[in-house]
């Protein structure tokens, strides 16, 4: 589980956020570990989810509806349509947070509702 974090901290925030933002990232490797620290870990990718807000409500239906021109981690230039890049960012979170809730399950412990319709009526209530 812990690896699974620190991929999803790798993955989320220091490849695709530095994309979508600078156009490209130093990250070397997907499997590489950022944070040994638990505590730390969570603090991390607890700033990595709220940093995507002002950038997700910074951009322009025109910009969601072009490209995404970033360079990969071989170091080639890539252009992708910029949401559904997006949308693959969010789904691969989604699956890897749902690795770990089926991990958490199995061994006996509750987790947190994760459907998405569930926060959405959590934020409508008054």
């Amino acid at each position: 589980m812990h690896g699974t974090l620190n991929h999803l901290l790798v993955g989320e925030h220091e490849l695709w956020f530095k994309r979508f933002i600078a156009g490209s990232s130093t990250v070397k490797a997907l499997d590489i570990e950022l944070e040994a620290d638990r505590t730390r870990l969570r603090e991390r990718l607890l700033a990595g989810a709220a940093a995507w807000l002002p950038a997700l409500n910074g951009w322009s239906d025109e910009q969601l509806g072009g490209t995404l021109h970033y360079r990969r981690i071989n170091g080639a230039e890539t252009t992708l349509p910029f949401a559904a890049t997006l949308a693959h960012v969010f789904n691969h979170g989604t699956h890897h947070r749902g690795q770990i809730t089926a991990a958490i399950t199995m061994l006996g412990q509750p987790c947190p509702e994760l459907d998405l319709v569930y926060m959405l009526q959590e934020e409508a209530r008054p």
